[in-house]
């Protein structure tokens, strides 16, 4: 009579049942006795299955929003979602039936809400994509604006000592220049006669103001000569920063387009403050809520649907187990305090014997010694000297 444990098959099920049972974290040699708990492991494996694959999918496209290859952001979020699976069965394996307590469930709870609620994220702004478009565009020209102000700032400050010194020369040639205009006017109302000493013509008085004129323009002109290098200079310097400034600007502005995870999860809170009407707000967590849910499948499942025969079989298994490596253990000790004690018999025979034999043949080299100790001078510190080399050394 064959007594090997039958094949899946040959009980009747099947191997997406086994694989179910996998996914339920139950051990198929235990539950294919266990006719209704193998049906209630099935479910349970069902909605482990189904939160692997939407956690799977939620990771695969959170990572296409930074990453344009298929072939980095598919086996990244097949890996994650396989992570979110290990952390589900690690979950499920850890509530037994008839020991639910309140705390460690309670934690369960969380991290499930936790995991839940981040993997939720990638797929509620899949749903809003059309509506995030508009506010994420708003948002990045938001952004350049910001960073063209920041690049202002730093040509400002760059340029804040080249401008106070162009300031600085073009302020002292404007006030030569208005010097020069005034005497410039002074002299032409001499000469008219329409102001000063009221005389038409050439006079002394027009001569004096002539000549102050006349040195006033030379001042000027000498000032404008000294100082327009370095205007030119600076100018120059002002312009290379202009340039700078524009051309840091127009590469930023270019090349920003910023589409990723979380400028979406800020084009979306924005569009929630701006939702006077709650409509969006209430979608928003009635998603959120629904996505969590599929996250908590597993151990909602498990604590409604706990697995009775099959966990008393489990437990039954755990103590024969216990019991058997006991006993197993208790008969190491008993041969290994058996072999201990023959050794320690066995010692004592082998140095019994060894004293035994010593004793005759330390008399054989005594006396030898003796005998070469009469042959000589008889002197007894000789003698003990060689019985103590010869017999104890």
């Amino acid at each position: 009579m064959d007594n090997t444990t039958p094949t899946p098959p040959q009980r009747g099920y099947s191997r997406l049942s086994q694989l179910l049972w996998w996914f339920a974290t139950a051990i198929p040699n235990v539950i294919y006795d266990c006719k209704s708990d193998a049906n209630r492991a099935r479910i349970i494996g069902l909605g482990v299955l189904f939160t692997f694959i939407y956690a799977s999918i939620a990771w695969i496209y959170f990572w296409s929003i930074s990453l344009a290859s298929p072939w980095l952001y598919v086996p990244l979020g097949l890996f994650l979602g396989f992570g979110i699976l290990t952390i589900d069965r690690m979950l499920i394996a850890s509530i037994k039936a008839g020991k639910i307590t309140l705390v460690p469930t309670l934690f369960r709870v969380m991290l499930a809400i936790a995991l839940g609620t981040f993997i939720a994220q990638p797929v509620i702004l899949w749903m809003f994509q059309d509506d995030l478009k508009g506010e994420i565009q708003v948002l990045n020209d938001a952004k350049i604006e910001e960073r063209n102000q920041a690049l202002l700032t730093i040509k400002a400050s760059e340029s804040a000592s080249l401008t106070a010194e162009k300031n600085r020369l073009d302020t002292a040639l404007q006030r030569k220049y208005a010097d020069v205009q005034a005497a410039r006017l002074s002299y032409q109302a001499e000469i008219d006669g329409t102001g000063g000493s009221k005389r038409f013509g050439i006079k002394d008085v027009a001569r004096e103001k002539g000549k102050i004129l006349q040195r006033l323009e030379d001042e000027y002109a000498q000032l404008k000569t000294q100082s327009q290098p370095r205007i030119d200079s600076l100018n120059a310097q002002l312009g290379v920063l202009e340039k700078k400034y524009l051309k840091e600007f127009s590469a930023f502005k270019e090349t920003y387009d910023n589409a990723g995870f979380l400028i979406q999860v800020e084009a979306l809170q924005s569009l929630m403050k701006k939702d006077t009407t709650g409509a969006l707000t209430q979608r928003y967590y009635l998603l959120l809520l629904i996505l969590v849910l599929f996250e908590l499948v597993p151990i909602i499942s498990k604590i409604f649907l706990p697995t009775g025969s099959y966990d008393k079989k489990m437990a039954l298994l755990d103590e024969m187990e216990e019991r058997t490596f006991r006993a197993d253990f208790d008969k190491d000790i008993t041969r290994h305090e058996a072999y201990n004690e023959a050794a320690k018999q066995q010692d004592g025979r082998l140095i019994g014997t060894y004293f035994k034999k010593s004793d005759a043949a330390k008399g054989e080299k005594m006396d030898e010694l003796i005998d070469h100790w009469k042959k000589g001078n008889g002197q007894s510190g000789g003698l003990w000297k060689k019985v103590k080399q010869g017999l104890f050394e």
